[in-house]
């Protein structure tokens, strides 16, 4: 008789790993969670919303920031993906990216802080920059 097993046992875990290191570990790593790794502090709502009047085209969306962007055409779309990825490489800083033909949604968090911190608005701005 054949056995079978989930895609997560087949995955030899990695999967599952990765789910519970980005739904659990952040939760550890924060003061209250008693982590040290955290090196980073949050900011406060206040501190956010004082940011973000600062960098027209972000917007908070829950424990990230969020900017749109229409490109004229792919190729510029891909260009301006390429600018922000060697901006991320300089800072350690990296974006989660979505290209849809011309179409660039970027999100910025500092998942090891579990949240928003000053790198990603100082991100944010280096990419401001790009497009003005």
């Amino acid at each position: 008789m054949a056995r079978l097993y989930h895609p997560l046992v087949l995955n030899q875990g990695f999967l599952l790993t990765h789910l519970i290191v980005r739904a659990i570990l952040p939760a550890y790593l924060t003061p209250e969670g008693g982590g040290v790794l955290n090196m980073e502090e949050l900011l406060t709502l206040e501190e956010i919303r004082s940011l973000l009047d600062r960098l027209p085209g972000w917007e908070q969306d829950g424990n990230e920031i969020m900017w749109r962007y229409r490109a004229p055409n792919f190729a510029a779309a891909i260009s301006l993906v390429n600018a922000v990825a060697e901006l991320a490489e300089k800072a350690n800083h990296h974006p989660d990216i979505l290209v849809q033909c011309c179409n660039v949604e970027l999100f910025l968090s500092t998942h090891s802080a579990g949240g928003l911190t000053s790198r990603d608005f100082d991100l944010a701005a280096q990419i401001n920059q790009l497009v003005s």
